[in-house]
């Protein structure tokens, strides 16, 4: 197809792509599939053997070290012929008006725009506490924000580009630093409730708790990467006041969106998430971004229940309207 793409989309296949049939199908069912380029980060030697003939295109970047996204979305940004790129996930399933929604949206003045995120799988008692930190996203009022969903945000393309070779780096740590970093140089980001899609959480105790965990571990690291030895340990033993800290500050959204018997998982992903950033602040790094990797491709393997393509997206016209 001659013409450029309105949406190019960049999705993560370390494990092949097979694994992103779920995905691919909701992508092909989009209102402006047409306009739809998908770009696929996956290792030397995989080709795309399904076609798509809905789609604008499919390629196909070979990652010789798969071991990072950041790096990973970056190779993938740079082919992308769109000057729009969204970041999806091989379990989060959008809507078929959420190109759309996202096209139309960064019309206006915007870095960045995030979608509506909903809960796949609401009625698994750690998928419920693995949701928990998407909740702002659940929000269907427009608006500016200060923050976005990680792996499910669309970004203007040029903007991503003049980070030049700090890119990569950036987008391992997008939340906490490329954000905050658009902000800081006077763009906003809008939260876009018509772009929707709906996330499958883990569902398995072990997977949840590495979750957690390396995702506090993260978000430590990165707060402390300039910080005296003295300062980290203040912060360090000071960690075992978060989980009250969050129970404050998110409290409302506890009691508003979560049913009171999912409450103590929550509560207990507050304080194994605080015992990662307590180590993230001692330890630093470790093999963190490998876990974090692992963790968020090839969801499946997290789910108690295998869950078919279709009943997937039946599920997501079905979940509870409390959650939803």
């Amino acid at each position: 197809m001659s013409t450029k793409p309105a949406l190019s989309v960049i999705l993560l296949a370390p494990y092949g792509i097979d694994k992103l049939d779920n995905v691919m199908l909701t992508m092909s069912r989009q209102t402006i599939a047409e306009h739809v380029q998908i770009i696929i980060a996956t290792q030397p030697g995989e080709s795309l053997i399904q076609t798509w003939p809905e789609l604008h295109s499919v390629l196909a970047v070979p990652v010789e070290n798969f071991t990072y996204a950041g790096p990973a979305k970056m190779a993938a940004i740079r082919v992308a012929e769109s000057e729009l790129i969204a970041f999806a996930e091989d379990h989060c399933f959008p809507e078929p008006g959420w190109a759309e929604a996202l096209v139309e949206a960064h019309k206006g003045p915007y870095a960045a725009v995030s979608p509506w995120m909903g809960s796949a799988n609401p009625h698994r008692v750690w998928s419920v506490a693995s949701f928990f930190n998407f909740l702002p996203s659940h929000s269907e009022q427009r608006g500016r924000r200060n923050s976005l969903p990680t792996h499910n945000s669309c970004y203007k393309k040029r903007l991503l580009l003049e980070f030049g070779e700090n890119l990569g780096e950036l987008l391992e740590m997008e939340t906490a630093r490329l954000v905050p970093d658009l902000l800081c140089r006077g763009w906003t980001v809008l939260h876009e409730p018509n772009a929707r899609v709906w996330h499958l959480n883990i569902e398995k105790f072990s997977t949840f708790v590495c979750e957690q965990f390396y995702g506090g571990r993260h978000y430590g690291w990165i707060r402390a990467s300039n910080w005296s030895m003295k300062r980290k340990v203040v912060y360090a033993v000071g960690s075992v006041l978060i989980p009250a800290l969050r129970l404050v500050r998110q409290g409302r959204s506890l009691v508003n969106f979560v049913p009171r018997r999912y409450w103590p998982a929550v509560l207990f992903g507050f304080l194994v998430n605080a015992g990662g950033e307590a180590w993230g602040y001692l330890a630093g790094l470790g093999r963190t971004c490998e876990a974090r990797m692992d963790l968020e491709c090839w969801r499946e393997r997290f789910l108690i229940d295998h869950l078919s393509t279709e009943n997937l997206l039946a599920r997501f016209e079905s979940v509870d309207s409390r959650v939803r």
